[in-house]
């Protein structure tokens, strides 16, 4: 039983990293997006130290902690969809995706009517944004179902 709480556990901090450097990586992508639609010059160096800086903001520097809002809320959307699972029929991973996908949906829909509209990631001020979003969080719960899968499977 321990053993499975630990590589629960082990697993939940990956999907955390894992979002952590998504998310990172699509603000990374879109600074350098623009900056080359201004004719910026742009190189692997200052490519590489922008994502690293956007990682360090989003982990240390933010003025509101984002990884523990995500984590707080992954871990009631997951713990929800474990106790929904009991009585549905549908794959682990598809359920986990949509446990992610609304995960981001309140973080960047709900959340924000709750603080004067402010996003609480600079990644979400467009539509777009939200959607990539969305679709990261999407792929960090079928992660985290696919570990669930297996561990049912006992692999």
């Amino acid at each position: 039983m321990f053993k499975t709480i630990f590589k629960s556990l082990f697993h939940f901090l990956i999907v955390l990293v894992l979002t952590m450097f998504l998310i990172a990586f699509h603000s990374s992508l879109l600074n350098l997006i623009w900056l080359a639609s201004i004719k910026m010059p742009i190189t692997i160096s200052a490519s590489l130290t922008m994502f690293i800086g956007d990682v360090e903001g989003l982990l240390f520097n933010g003025a509101f902690p984002v990884p523990i809002l995500i984590s707080m809320l992954y871990a009631i959307t997951f713990i929800f969809t474990a106790v929904i699972r009991r009585w549905t029929v549908f794959p682990a991973r598809v359920m986990y995706a949509f446990a992610g996908a609304f995960t981001f949906i309140i973080i960047t829909l709900v959340l924000p009517l709750l603080v004067n509209n402010i996003d609480l990631i600079a990644n979400a001020r467009s539509s777009n944004g939200k959607l990539t979003l969305i679709i990261i969080g999407a792929i960090a719960g079928m992660y985290f179902g696919s570990f669930v899968e297996r561990s049912k499977n006992g692999k």
